[in-house]
């Protein structure tokens, strides 16, 4: 392994795997939360409301520090920070205290993604697809282990017990950051703040804000989804919770592989087509999981569900760092504020709707998003077919 890729691995790799992990450890855990404080999916879906919504928040804020000050100290500061809202998760009596330092982990868990996707987008100016699919494959392993881990652990310890294990890693993490990971030089690390793409100088304001809303209303829906998976499993599928979690677990797992591919795919090939297909697919495959009830059907599913959720983000990245002469972490931290934010209302929808109608039903609904969403990319296909593949 040469010292580049060691690097990357080490740094971004390792780093947005434990990153992720924090995204996602609250639904792993979820329906023993609905046990532990009496809760509705309603008042469920609130509390992820109220924390992907800090995240989107402080992801615009960090969005604009990153290409200011240095992205090292604050993905470390970051980390460091989320670690000791997790711990204090674990610690928390009552619902109130527990939403109360939802918002701290969630203030340095959104430190994260802005810088990092700005600076391995800029990292390489060849097989740019290949090394957003290789980020993204960390980030889905990291929760893949996590759901075959913490289903195993659910066995043996409490969700107490799983919060604290979750922090413990975000120290070290923190502490290379800060301490240990090589920086980028001056030069480079300028390179970083402010690099203009001449493909993104022919799009225009409105198709860049399309795109965004088409980005929203897919990660409205599937998002939604994916965070009530072990609780449709628990409570509509009769699954143990370790069991839901592991068979969640699936959805990582095709993610995983649909991003080394799809990543290569895109540095050969122009990378809309991409959205446009796995746009296509997830509809479907939504509004048959509702229907589904054996479970290696399910499995299978939550797989295909899983490829074209996370196999979808290098080609939306690609595209992405196109966007803006301004600086990438802006830009990045403008994605991840507006998606995070649908997102952020997504969880609270959905169990207001589950409340009304079950969460089949629910799931079947949220289809309608992603149906409306490629409706859109399809619209803006005219504009994207004319750009230039870099």
């Amino acid at each position: 392994m040469d010292t580049r890729n060691h690097h990357f691995i080490s740094q971004w790799g390792l780093s947005h795997a434990v990153n992720d992990i924090y995204w996602f450890v609250l639904p792993s855990i979820l329906p023993l939360l609905l046990e532990q404080f009496g809760l509705s999916y309603k008042s469920a879906g609130v509390i992820l409301t109220l924390y992907l919504g800090a995240i989107a928040l402080f992801s615009f804020i960090f969005g604009k520090l990153t290409d200011s000050l240095s992205p090292f100290t604050l993905i470390g500061g970051g980390f460091l920070i989320a670690s000791l809202g997790f711990f204090l998760l674990g610690w928390a009596g009552n619902v109130f205290v527990f939403i109360f330092f939802l918002f701290v982990a969630a203030s340095g868990v959104s430190t994260y993604h802005p810088a990092a996707y700005a600076l391995v987008s800029d990292s390489t100016d060849k097989q740019k697809g290949t090394q957003l699919g290789n980020f993204e494959f960390w980030g889905a392993l990291g929760i893949f282990i996590m759901f075959l881990l913490y289903g195993a652990l659910l066995q043996k310890i409490s969700w107490r017990g799983i919060l604290y294990v979750t922090a413990f890693p975000g120290i070290i993490i923190g502490y290379c950051f800060l301490k240990i990971f090589p920086r980028p030089g001056k030069e480079k690390q300028s390179h970083f703040s402010s690099s203009p793409r001449e493909t993104g100088s022919s799009l225009s304001l409105g198709v860049q804000i399309l795109f965004f809303l088409a980005l929203a209303l897919r990660i409205l829906s599937i998002t939604a989804i994916v965070n009530f998976a072990p609780t449709y499993l628990v409570k509509e599928r009769a699954f143990s919770p370790s069991s839901a979690n592991l068979v969640t677990g699936v959805l990582f797992l095709g993610g995983m592989l649909a991003t080394l591919v799809l990543g290569r795919l895109v540095d050969r090939f122009p990378p809309f087509p991409f959205i446009l297909w796995i746009s296509a697919l997830t509809i479907p495959i939504i509004w048959v999981l509702a229907y589904v009830q054996n479970a290696i059907f399910l499995m299978i599913l939550f797989f295909l569900l899983g490829s074209c959720w996370l196999g979808f983000m290098p080609a939306q990245n690609y595209i992405l760092s196109s966007f803006s002469s301004q600086g990438k972490g802006q830009i990045f931290g403008l994605m991840m504020a507006a998606t995070t934010l649908t997102n952020a209302f997504a969880p609270g929808l959905f169990g207001l709707v589950a409340d009304r109608i079950g969460i089949s039903s629910s799931i079947r609904f949220f289809s309608l998003f992603v149906a409306l969403s490629f409706l859109i990319f399809l619209l803006l296909f005219p504009h994207f077919s004319l750009q230039r593949h870099s």
